[in-house]
């Protein structure tokens, strides 16, 4: 069984239209003397949900800024670490404050000869950070699969099935023989299957 999931390709206009939303990436780039169709191949190699995430920070980065009459291109490291600051202030994790790290090094021009998220001082305030407060494992449970697989075997032969039973063991298999998320495996339709020598495949492109 194989699913197709859109390429790179198939995302390239989505990536386009996002980068024109986070127009200090584009101005920090431009700075470099970067040409306008250089920087948008350039934001291409942000995928589309780190350029939402970026574009949330990097707004409040610019009020913050503002706020204060600095150049959100080039602040002192104090600056930008008060800003990390705030947000960790306000609860948010160490791997989040990785992410607001990283979205002002799409940005800041070097300090010290250092890209921002690589200052020693940065660095430093955000090992301090994992110490107070440490990421979480992603899963914090995980279940026995052969548990399903012996319930599974134990409904007996596909033709003594009901259509139901049969329905939920075939999307149970799905599951864990793909690796997919729900949402992908709910999009699933026979109407887009094709059958080659070996395998069944799913096209599913016009879902993302």
């Amino acid at each position: 069984m194989h699913v197709t999931i859109p390429s790179s390709e198939d995302s390239s206009s989505t990536k386009e239209v996002a980068i024109t939303d986070v127009p200090l990436i584009g101005g920090s780039l431009e700075s470099k003397g970067i040409s306008k169709e250089a920087v948008s191949i350039i934001v291409q190699a942000w995928r589309p949900g780190t350029q939402k995430q970026y574009k949330y920070y990097l707004q409040k980065w610019e009020q913050h800024c503002c706020e204060r009459s600095i150049n959100p291109i080039s602040p002192n490291v104090g600056t930008a670490i008060d800003f990390l600051h705030e947000f960790y202030k306000e609860g948010l994790s160490y791997s989040t404050l990785n992410t607001v790290r990283s979205a002002l090094s799409s940005v800041v021009q070097p300090i010290d000869n250092f890209t921002f998220g690589n200052h020693p001082l940065v660095t430093r305030y955000i090992q301090g950070v994992f110490v107070n407060r440490p990421a979480l494992p992603r899963y914090k449970q995980i279940w026995d699969v052969s548990v399903v697989i012996k319930y599974l075997k134990s409904l007996g032969e596909n033709t003594q099935l009901s259509l139901q039973d049969l329905t939920m063991k075939t999307t149970m298999l799905l599951a864990l023989v793909t690796g997919q998320r729900c949402q992908t495996i709910q999009v699933l339709n026979i109407k887009q299957m094709v059958n080659s020598d070996d395998m069944w495949s799913f096209h599913i492109n016009n879902y993302f």
